[in-house]
Formats: C-alpha cells, sequence, structure tokens
C-alpha cells in the first residue's frame, strides 16, 4: 500500500516526463484504480505487457526522484514550515530566520 502511495506521489510530479502510453497507462492503474485486466482491455495489450510497463514506469519515476528530488524537497519544506510555524508560536525569531534560509538555499 506505501509503495503505491508513493509511486501516486511520484506519478504527480513527474507525470509530464512519461510517454503519453506510460502516463495512460500509471493513470488508469493509480488513479481510476483499474486491474491489470481492465487495462490490457482498454489498450488492446496483454496483462503481462501491462504490468511490464507499470514496473518500468515506476521504476522510471523513481530514477527521475533519484536525480531531481522534488518529493524530497517538498518534504523537507513541509517539515520546515512546521518548525516555523511552532518558531512563530514560541515568538523564537531566530530560529525562524534560520529555518526560512533553509528553505531559500533549496
Amino acid at each position: 500500500m506505501q509503495n503505491i502511495v508513493r509511486t501516486g506521489l511520484l506519478f504527480d510530479f513527474y507525470e509530464k516526463l512519461l510517454t503519453e502510453k506510460q502516463r495512460t497507462v500509471l493513470g488508469f492503474y493509480l488513479n481510476d484504480d483499474y486491474s491489470l485486466a481492465e487495462i490490457s482491455e482498454k489498450i488492446k495489450i496483454s496483462r503481462q505487457a501491462v504490468h511490464d510497463l507499470i514496473k518500468r514506469t515506476t521504476l522510471k519515476l523513481e530514477d527521475f526522484e533519484k536525480k531531481l528530488s522534488l518529493c524530497e524537497k517538498m518534504n523537507q519544506n513541509r517539515i520546515l514550515h512546521k518548525e516555523i510555524i511552532s518558531s512563530l508560536k514560541s515568538s523564537d525569531l531566530d530560529s525562524v530566520e534560520k529555518k526560512l534560509e533553509q528553505i531559500l538555499e533549496g
């Protein structure tokens, strides 16, 4: 389950970098919750080909993340955002400044 969620998140980030066929198949699988058989029937390829395409595309998404780290940077910024809110509530402005610098340095 956690793997599907991660793949869905990576798909949201890197969808435009995929081919049309990869986007279509992974979109059916992740967003529309189609089974491999349903996708196979819909796009007229074998169930095994659908499985292989999903597996290869998922590996490609992981490779994009390894190279670009957009998902990781978003997660880091979320953590920093929470820390900034906490620091603001406690009036720790030095901490807020440091956290904002971390975000800007990326």
